[in-house]
């Protein structure tokens, strides 16, 4: 019964990795030219989202070292500001398998988008892993490392 259980996890993972390599393919979500960015749920995110009220972005990768507790650090931002923003992570330059790895038997409360070449961490100039954008009524209102306690900045902000 645990071997068909794995099997089962795994043609469910299969199947989850060729539906975001279908959307990629298809150039399912733009930001701007060339920027695309898919959820790992298969949810998109559209430019036009990002310019609607307040929205907050943690950029982080699994390999950083200082990125290991990003998803606490995320989650106390859903936690705080989820009710006056929409938080997402945007993974850069990782394949979906690997991403999911990272996040799996963890809870995440925000949803994970992949930034597969890097284009809109370029776009965004987001340098800093992890690096915190914040984008309010469609301005860019913030750019930088995530601090170490964000709520007195996003308090400004936001």
């Amino acid at each position: 019964m645990l071997n068909a259980a794995k099997a089962l996890a795994h043609i469910d993972r299969l199947l989850r990795l060729t539906a975001v390599a279908c959307m990629l393919l298809i150039g399912s979500v733009a930001f701007g030219q060339g920027v695309e960015l898919v959820g790992l749920d298969g949810e998109n995110l559209s430019e036009l989202e990002l310019q609607q009220g307040s929205v907050v972005v943690i950029v982080w990768t699994t390999w950083n070292r200082s990125n290991r507790p990003v998803f606490d650090r995320i989650n106390e931002i859903v936690e705080q500001w989820g009710d006056r923003a929409r938080v997402i992570a945007v993974n850069l330059q990782e394949e979906w398998g690997t991403v999911e790895d990272s996040i799996n038997n963890q809870t995440l409360l925000a949803p994970v988008y992949l930034d597969p070449d890097g284009a809109f961490c370029k776009k965004y100039a987001a340098t800093r892993l992890p690096n915190l954008i914040v984008f309010r009524d469609g301005v860019l209102a913030f750019n930088g490392a995530l601090p170490d306690d964000p709520n007195r900045l996003l308090r400004e902000i936001l």
